[in-house]
């Protein structure tokens, strides 16, 4: 798929990518329950794309500590495992890259 080039596509692409994150989160604490350690999860992407500055303008994301910006817990949830969160990141992470827009999910252990 191409890159999005509108405000109305970005913000589609916005709503999957949050949605898919949260079912994720959502599927993996149903079937395995809140397993394993705390943590963090969070998608780092380039802060130059229009994505990017729809993301931030929205509040959605904040500049990162290393580069570009980052949108912290994608999955929205309270869980706190981290195995959990790091599905959600994946699955933001993968409706991302279906509109060809580069993005990494990163976590850390709390």
């Amino acid at each position: 798929m191409k890159r999005p080039t509108n405000i109305l596509e970005i913000t589609n692409i916005v709503t999957e990518a949050f949605e898919a994150a949260r079912l994720a989160e959502l599927e993996y604490v149903e079937q395995y329950g809140e397993y394993m350690y705390c943590g963090f999860a969070w998608v780092n992407m380039p802060a130059n794309t229009k994505f990017a500055k729809v993301l931030q303008g929205l509040g959605y994301a904040t500049k990162s500590y290393s580069t570009g910006i980052d949108t912290q817990n994608p999955g929205r949830s309270a869980t706190q495992s981290l195995d959990a969160k790091e599905c959600g990141a994946c699955a933001f992470v993968n409706v991302l890259k279906k509109y060809n827009l580069k993005a990494n999910a990163h976590s850390r252990a709390d």
